[in-house]
Order: C-alpha cells, then structure tokens, then sequence
C-alpha cells in the first residue's frame, strides 16, 4: 500500500466523511486537508523517511505529530 492509499483508508476510518469537507494540501506529500464546519483543520500527509502517516493542525504547521493508527 503506498502513502496516498494510507492516507486515504485512515481518514476515512477517522472521520465522518459527510461532517467534513477533504482537500488537497501540496505543500505536504500526499498532503489532505480535513475541515470542520468552524474553519478548524488538519494536515495530515506521509513522511516517505519514517513510513509513517503524520498530523499538523490550524496554525501549527511546523509542528509534526506522527497518527498511530
């Protein structure tokens, strides 16, 4: 499975994906932006280095958070 059909299966067994709106972010690999309904969001994108799929949220960008899934 590569990242792109990582990100895809975590966010769809994370979310309801009719309360959130799912964009693309190419400042991240394989970068999705989800969206709530308040303007809140999140980055989530796969780190090739680790092999990990990985988080940052509204205003924090430089901060990283690894998803364990």
């Amino acid at each position: 499975m590569n990242g792109q059909e990582m990100i895809e299966e975590w966010i769809a067994a994370e979310f309801n994906l009719l309360e959130v709106t799912i964009e693309s972010d190419s400042a991240f690999p394989f970068g999705k932006r989800i969206l709530d309904t308040n303007g809140d969001f999140m980055i989530v994108f796969f780190n090739e280095k680790t092999q990990r799929i990985m988080c940052t949220f509204k205003g924090a960008e430089q901060f990283q958070f690894p998803v364990f899934q």
